[in-house]
C-alpha cells in the first residue's frame, strides 16, 4: 500500500516537474545573456532546483520499481 502511494505521488509530480524544464531552459537560452544578473541567477537557481526535484522523483519511481520486484 505504501509503495503504491509513493508510485502514484511520484507519477503525479513527474509530469508538472517535467513540463517546467523546457520553458525555463528556453528563457535562459533566449534571454539569459541580456538579463540582469539577479534575474539570470534566479532562473539558473530555479533550473538547478528543478533538476534536483526531478532526480528525487526519479529515485522514488526507482524505489517503487524495486519494491514491485521484491518477493512477497
Amino acid at each position: 500500500m505504501k509503495s503504491r502511494f509513493f508510485t502514484n505521488i511520484s507519477h503525479e509530480l513527474r509530469t508538472p516537474v517535467t513540463l517546467i524544464t523546457a520553458p525555463l531552459e528556453n528563457l535562459i537560452r533566449k534571454y539569459g545573456p541580456s538579463l540582469n544578473n539577479g534575474i539570470g541567477s534566479s532562473l539558473k537557481l530555479v533550473l538547478k532546483n528543478y533538476r534536483k526535484l526531478g532526480r528525487l522523483v526519479e529515485e522514488l519511481l526507482e524505489l517503487s520499481r524495486l519494491e514491485a520486484q521484491k518477493p512477497a
